[in-house]
């Protein structure tokens, strides 16, 4: 597939738009994978393959983009670049009522749950562009996964020691009073009908337990990636099915970006063109960071076909 380019009239329209008076984000919509596919994608066994996410951004660049690709949000602030291709269908139109909608937010960087409102807002941005992307007014199942990310306790320690464990921070999440405010809010969200499903990723029984212990509502789905050995924990299995928490198997890789990939893509020839000027200061290379990305599916709930699959990444400007 020849590559398409934004015409020169339309990025000097872009470029010439009064400048936004705060940071603004650029949320990355890649096409519809179930189209045709992409290649050299991560099959979890070949060691030159690549992940499917860095890939599928890849090639929205390089094939997906036309005159209609982006567009600027002046209101929230958001720049949108879309795959051009995603409008394509699969010759199968179908109601929003027949499509059912998983949704697995991977949160990149760090989380503080000490300030509900911007987790709040961060999930408020993400649902809003999916049902609109998507034309769905509900989502089936939201799955939250922190492991790209981490999880600050209530008195934030910058110690070597509290670094050190980071990764002990994500598998104890519950435990601070902020998550359970967090959780609970979802919760309300969850009962006036902005998604059906509310789960989590990678959970062990021992946060299983503490929900129980703090009296909150457990989550209804657990994704977990199954061992190799395909051994899961009995305990685990008898927890979920005593409690209706459904463990459903995963084979996600940590949807992180890496710096290195992040810089190939915001230096590459494919990028920076469909960047109007005032993304960046006093001429200087635009520097953002990762913040969210969605994976997601749809399926027609009848036939249990998948409709369509694909990624949408938030990436925020650096102050």
């Amino acid at each position: 597939m020849a590559q398409v380019q934004i015409s020169h009239e339309h990025i000097s329209q872009v470029r010439t738009k009064t400048a936004p008076t705060r940071n603004f984000e650029i949320m990355i919509y890649t096409d519809n994978l179930m189209h045709t596919g992409i290649s050299s994608i991560d099959s979890g066994v070949h060691p030159r393959s690549k992940p499917e996410l860095e890939v599928a951004l890849r090639e929205t660049f390089q094939f997906g983009i036309d005159t209609s690709s982006v567009k600027l949000d002046r209101k929230d602030n958001i720049l949108m670049i879309k795959d051009c291709r995603d409008s394509r269908n699969l010759g199968i139109l179908d109601s929003s009522e027949d499509i059912e909608v998983t949704a697995k937010i991977f949160f990149l960087d760090f989380v503080n749950c000490s300030n509900l409102h911007d987790f709040q807002d961060m999930v408020d941005t993400t649902l809003k562009s999916l049902k609109s992307h998507l034309n769905v007014k509900t989502i089936h199942s939201l799955i939250l996964s922190f492991n790209g990310g981490r999880i600050q306790h209530d008195s934030p320690d910058s110690s070597s020691e509290n670094i050190s464990a980071t990764k002990q921070d994500i598998l104890n999440i519950p435990e601070t009073s902020a998550f359970v405010k967090l959780w609970l809010a979802l919760i309300d969200r969850q009962n006036a009908g902005d998604f059906k499903l509310l789960g989590v990723s990678d959970f062990t029984l021992e946060n299983l337990t503490k929900f129980k212990e703090l009296g909150i509502p457990l989550p209804n789905i657990n994704q977990i990636n199954v061992p190799s050995n395909g051994d899961l924990s009995e305990s685990l299995l008898e927890f979920s099915s005593d409690h209706n928490v459904e463990l459903l198997s995963h084979k996600d890789q940590c949807c992180s970006i890496t710096h290195k990939y992040l810089s190939q893509l915001t230096d590459s020839t494919y990028f920076d063109p469909y960047i109007p000027d005032y993304v960046t200061e006093n001429g200087q290379n635009l520097n953002i960071r990762p913040r969210v990305v969605v994976k997601y599916s749809t399926i027609i709930k009848n036939r249990s076909i998948v409709r369509s699959k694909g990624y949408i990444v938030t990436l925020s400007q650096q102050s």
